[in-house]
């Protein structure tokens, strides 16, 4: 099972007043303002000597839009809650950056979350 997979796969067991929110690879569409965006930025294979590759260690981004601040930062909360440190779905994961802006043209919160993945 790939990481976008076992990521859609979470995400959609997330509890929010709407039901699981609406989840998109690398970009979101117009009409929804509260959604996730997930983009897989690298994938970097670890290798051995003696074994070839032994796992990879893959670096995602997860924006949370919100149309206002809160519910931006509350789907981050719950992303949070779900990848950091999670050694069920994955090797580990953890939380490498968490930042929060307004996008200018939109009037939309943007969270970015950076997550290692092994």
């Amino acid at each position: 099972m790939t990481i976008s997979t076992k990521i859609t796969t979470l995400v959609s067991v997330i509890d929010s007043s709407s039901g699981s929110p609406t989840l998109y690879p690398y970009e979101r569409k117009f009409e929804d303002k509260n959604c996730i965006v997930y983009k897989v930025i690298s994938s970097v294979p670890q290798r051995t000597m003696n074994n070839g590759n032994i796992f990879e260690k893959t670096r995602i981004q997860l924006t949370c839009w919100g149309d206002t601040l809160h519910k931006s930062r509350d789907l981050a909360e719950d992303m949070k809650t779900l990848l950091e440190d999670d050694v069920t779905n994955f090797t580990i994961s953890f939380l490498v950056s968490d930042f929060t802006i307004k996008d200018t043209e939109t009037e939309l919160y943007q969270t970015y979350l950076d997550f290692m993945i092994w």
